[in-house]
C-alpha cells in the first residue's frame, strides 16, 4: 500500500499546484499518507524480508536501486516540505482562506484550530527537524554504496527476532487505528456533511485504504504461524542417549508437541507484554493521585480554596500525561516512520505538556487561550531534564543510571525536582507575560515539585520491576538438562535445545524473551549434574 501513498502524494502536489486544495483536505491527506505510508515498489519490505538470506547488494542492479532510493527519499522529503508549507501558510492556504479559521484539527481527540500559531509552530519545528535529519542519516549510512546493505542489515536483525515482533505488529496496528479515528473526528467536527450518519467520500476512502495494510498484516501473521512447528528430533535423540534425565511436564510438552524454543519465547514475550500493560494501567492511577495532590498544593500556595473541581482537574491532567506519553512511546518505538510523524510530537515533554494544557484548557474555557499553550511549550524545556518525564511503566532514569551509586541517585533526583519546579514557574510566568494570569510563580513551582516527588516515589517499585524484568540473566545453579528449575529471581525456566552436535541452554526471563546461556558439545557432555 506504500504505492498508494506515493500516488496520493503526487496527486496532492499536482492538485495543490492548481490552487484547488483547501486546508481541510490537506489535513486529511496528512493523515491518509501516514495511514498507508510511502514506497515506490509493490510490497518491497515483504519481498526483501522473504529473500534477505540470499540478498547481496552487489547482485542487484545498482542503477535500479539508486533510482528507487532517489524516488523514495524525494517523495519522503517532498511530503515533509509540503507539510511545512501547509502549516506555515495555513491562515491563507487554499482557494478559500477566509474559511480556514473555522477548520479544526484533532490532536488526541482534542479540538484545536488548524491555524493556531502554537500548533503550527510545533508542527513546523517537527517537520523542519525531520527534513534535516534524513539527509544527515543518508550521509551517515554511506548512500552511494551501502544504503541497501544497511537496509538489509536492519531486516536481518528483525528476522533474527529480538522477541518483539508482536510488539511491532501491535504498534503498527495501533498507529493506524489512531490515524483512522483522528481522521474520522476531523471529518465530523468540521461538519463536512449534513448528516453525520452518512458516510462521505473521505470516510469511504480512509476505510478502503485500510485494505492494503490489513492484507499485509494477515499475510505477515500467517507467515509467522506457518513457521512454528519445527522438528526437535535431535533434542529427543540427545535425551534418549544421555540417560538419567527426568522428562518432566515441560520436557514432555516440548518433545511431544515438537515446539521450537521460539514458541517458548513467544509465550514469555506475551507474559512480559501483559505485565507491562498492567504496570502502565497502575501508572495512570499513580499519576492521577500525584496530579490531584499537585493541584491542591498549588491552590493552597496561591491562597485559594481547594475545591473538588481543582483536585479533579489535577487528577485528569496526570491521567492525560501518563496515557498520552505511554501510548505515543509504544507506537513511536514500533510503528513505521511515516506513521510516526502524526503523533511523534507527544513523545517529547514539549508535546506532552502541550496536549495536557490543551485538554485542561478546553475543559475549563471551551477553547484554550494561546497564552496557556505558549506557557506549556516553554515549560517543556525544563521538563526534559526533570524527574517526571519517564515512559509510563518504565524506570526512573535516576535510579536506572546510578543504580550502583545511591548518593548520585539522590543528587540526580533532586536536580530533576528542581527542573520540574522551574517548569511550573516557567509555565505560570510565560502565560502571564502573554496576558493570561494562572497563579503565582511560587505556587506553580510548588505544584511542580509535589507532582515530581510523588511520581518519582511511586515509580520506584516500577523501576525495580523493570530492572528485574530486563536484567541480565544469571547462570542457573544445580540445574539438570530437561528440568524446569527456579533461579535466584532473574529467570523462570531453563530449557535444553539440541542443534546438531551442540546443545543450547536457554533461559526464559520474567520480562519475556529467550536468551541462550551457553552451548555444550554433546560428544563430551552427556549429562549435566
Amino acid at each position: 500500500m506504500g504505492l498508494t501513498g506515493y500516488a496520493l502524494l503526487v496527486t496532492t502536489f499536482m492538485y495543490a499546484g492548481q490552487h484547488k486544495l483547501d486546508l481541510f483536505h490537506a489535513l486529511c491527506i496528512f493523515h491518509l499518507v501516514g495511514l498507508v505510508g510511502i514506497s515506490v515498489k509493490g510490497s518491497p519490505i515483504r519481498d526483501l524480508i522473504d529473500d534477505y538470506e540470499d540478498y547481496d547488494a552487489d547482485d542487484k542492479d545498482p542503477v535500479a536501486q539508486f533510482v528507487y532510493a532517489i524516488l523514495y527519499y524525494s517523495g519522503l522529503l517532498g511530503y515533509f516540505a509540503f507539510m511545512i508549507y501547509i502549516f506555515a501558510t495555513s491562515p491563507r492556504f487554499g482557494p478559500n482562506p477566509e474559511c480556514n479559521l473555522q477548520v479544526q484539527y484533532v490532536f488526541f481527540g482534542i479540538n484545536i484550530p488548524a491555524t493556531n500559531p502554537v500548533l503550527r509552530g510545533l508542527f513546523l519545528a517537527n517537520f523542519c527537524l525531520l527534513i534535516i535529519v534524513i539527509p544527515i542519516s543518508l550521509l551517515w549510512n554511506n548512500f552511494k554504496k551501502e544504503i541497501m546493505k544497511g537496509i538489509m542489515k536492519v531486516f536481518k536483525e528483525e528476522k533474527a527476532d529480538d522477541g518483539k515482533k508482536g510488539f511491532k505488529m501491535i504498534g503498527e496496528v495501533a498507529g493506524r487505528v489512531y490515524i483512522v479515528i483522528m481522521t474520522e473526528l476531523i471529518l465530523r467536527r468540521n461538519n463536512t456533511t449534513g448528516d453525520s450518519n452518512d458516510w462521505g467520500f473521505g470516510q469511504i476512502l480512509a476505510m478502503l485504504m485500510l485494505i492494503g495494510p490489513t492484507i499485509e498484516l494477515i499475510a505477515g501473521s500467517v507467515g509467522e504461524v506457518a513457521g512454528i512447528n519445527l522438528p526437535l528430533g535431535s533434542s529427543a535423540n540427545f535425551c534418549a542417549d544421555s540417560g538419567g534425565i527426568s522428562r518432566n511436564d515441560l520436557t514432555r510438552f516440548l518433545l511431544q508437541r515438537r515446539y521450537p524454543p521460539e514458541s517458548i519465547s513467544t509465550v514469555a514475550d506475551t507474559l512480559g507484554a501483559i505485565i507491562r500493560v498492567l504496570v502502565c494501567a497502575v501508572d495512570l492511577a499513580f499519576c492521577a493521585a500525584a496530579g490531584a495532590a499537585a493541584a491542591a498544593t498549588g491552590a493552597h500556595a496561591n491562597g485559594d480554596t481547594v475545591t473538588a473541581y481543582i483536585v479533579q482537574t489535577g487528577a485528569l491532567g496526570g491521567v492525560i500525561a501518563s496515557g498520552i506519553l505511554g501510548v505515543c512511546i509504544f507506537m513511536f518505538k514500533t510503528a513505521s516512520s511515516i506513521t510516526k510523524t502524526i503523533f511523534q510530537l507527544a513523545v517529547l515533554p514539549i508535546g506532552t505538556a502541550f496536549a495536557v494544557a490543551l485538554a485542561i484548557g478546553n475543559r475549563i474555557f471551551g477553547e484554550t487561550p494561546n497564552a496557556i499553550l505558549i506557557g506549556a511549550v516553554a515549560a517543556g524545556g525544563p521538563l526534559f531534564y526533570g524527574s517526571t518525564w519517564n515512559p509510563p511503566g518504565g524506570p526512573n532514569r535516576s535510579i536506572l543510571i546510578f543504580a550502583l551509586k545511591p548518593y548520585l541517585v539522590v543528587i540526580f533526583a533532586c536536580t530533576g525536582f528542581g527542573f520540574d519546579a522551574l517548569a511550573g514557574y516557567t509555565f505560570a510566568k510565560v502565560a502571564e507575560n502573554h496576558g493570561f494570569y494562572i497563579c503565582k510563580g511560587h505556587a506553580a513551582a510548588a505544584a511542580g515539585v509535589v507532582y515530581s516527588v510523588l511520581v518519582w516515589i511511586l515509580h520506584v517499585p516500577q523501576t525495580f520491576l523493570w530492572m528485574h524484568m530486563s536484567g541480565s540473566l544469571q547462570t542457573i545453579k544445580a540445574a539438570r538438562w530437561g528440568r524446569a528449575v527456579k533461579d535466584t529471581g532473574k529467570s523462570l525456566l531453563t530449557i535444553p535445545y539440541a542443534r546438531g552436535s551442540h546443545i543450547d541452554l536457554y533461559q526464559v526471563g520474567w520480562g519475556g524473551g529467550l536468551e541462550r546461556e551457553k552451548a555444550v558439545n554433546t560428544a563430551s557432555h552427556k549429562q549435566l549434574g
